[in-house]
């Protein structure tokens, strides 16, 4: 079985936000080895250089337009990773994604305890899931900055969500309400938080804020990330 981290540069590695993150991962005392999927041949070359393992999947900086759908081409990253690159489970991770200590030895047997695609659960004031019925349930989403997928065709699945929306741009701008939903069609609707936790929220990463649960819950895991948003 072919398992692992990776990570995904699109646009500009140049840019301040994305040349300061990149910078404090190359530093990071607690990594553990990953490949960063390249959209750009002189992102390629530039993050080469820094000393990263790196597999160019685009020549052009960006796939999907950067204005309209800049997060496509996050999950066409993950995509490539499982159908082209023959991962059978990774964990993909946003540059803010950070590790905070070493990797136990049974991570992959403790990921493998809950569902095949496992991500941090959120809460905010703003319709994340405007599909759902329940006035309350709207609020919730996966936070895909740490996303643990065991089921390669998962990212295709996901794809296939986005693309069902076209005329609507409320799908377009963010990864995570795609992602939301396909779990949501997955379980045969939303399941509550308790269920959440126990089925899809890793037991290894940590918010640094808008967690749907308590801070003495949060306290119970493993923490071995932090995803500062």
């Amino acid at each position: 079985m072919k398992r692992g981290f990776i990570r995904a540069v699109f646009g500009d590695v140049r840019s301040p936000s994305l040349k300061s993150e990149t910078l404090r991962i190359s530093r990071n005392l607690f990594n553990t080895p990953f490949v960063v999927y390249v959209m750009g041949k002189d992102n390629f070359e530039h993050l080469k250089g820094v000393g990263f393992n790196c597999v160019l999947i685009h020549p052009d900086p960006c796939m999907f337009d950067m204005k309209k759908y800049l997060w496509r081409n996050k999950i066409e990253a993950y995509r490539y990773a499982m159908e082209e690159d023959g991962y059978d489970e990774i964990v993909f991770l946003d540059w803010d994604c950070v590790p905070v200590k070493p990797l136990p030895r049974t991570f992959w047997q403790e990921m493998g305890k809950k569902e095949c695609i496992q991500g941090n659960l959120y809460k905010l004031k703003q319709r994340m899931s405007a599909w759902r019925r329940s006035r309350r349930a709207v609020s919730y989403s996966i936070n895909t900055g740490f996303l643990y997928i065991r089921n390669k065709f998962i990212p295709s699945q996901i794809i296939k969500v986005w693309n069902s929306f076209p005329d609507q741009e409320f799908w377009r701008y963010n990864d995570e309400r795609p992602t939301a939903y396909f779990i949501d069609k997955m379980t045969g609707g939303w399941i509550g938080e308790d269920k959440w936790w126990d089925r899809f929220e890793p037991y290894c990463c940590n918010m640094g804020k808008y967690s749907a649960y308590s801070t003495d819950l949060l306290k119970t895991k493993n923490e071995c990330f932090r995803h500062g948003l």
